[in-house]
């Protein structure tokens, strides 16, 4: 668990440290009480997950039967956009 929470965390914390991440989440702050508590949790709640809550999370969400697959195809006779430049 640790070599897979590390990672996220250390992003978190370093995305934190900058303008850019505050900025991006001050608007939110302000509109949605639910954020502020949000981010006071987030690093504490990824230091108190279990194998066994993932383990839940997958048999809720990944349940057989339960996926799809989905295939795109283009129409007869379309070209193919150019790709964008930076």
């Amino acid at each position: 668990m640790e070599r897979a929470r590390r990672p996220l965390v250390d992003t978190i914390n370093r995305q934190r440290t900058g303008n850019a991440w505050w900025l991006g989440n001050l608007p939110r702050i302000q509109t949605d009480p639910r954020i502020t508590a949000m981010i006071t949790s987030q690093l504490s709640d990824y230091g108190t997950m279990t194998p066994a809550d993932l383990q839940a999370v997958a048999r809720a969400y990944l349940a057989p039967g339960r996926a799809f697959k989905l295939i795109v195809v283009p129409e007869p006779g379309a070209t193919a956009a150019p790709a964008a430049t930076p």
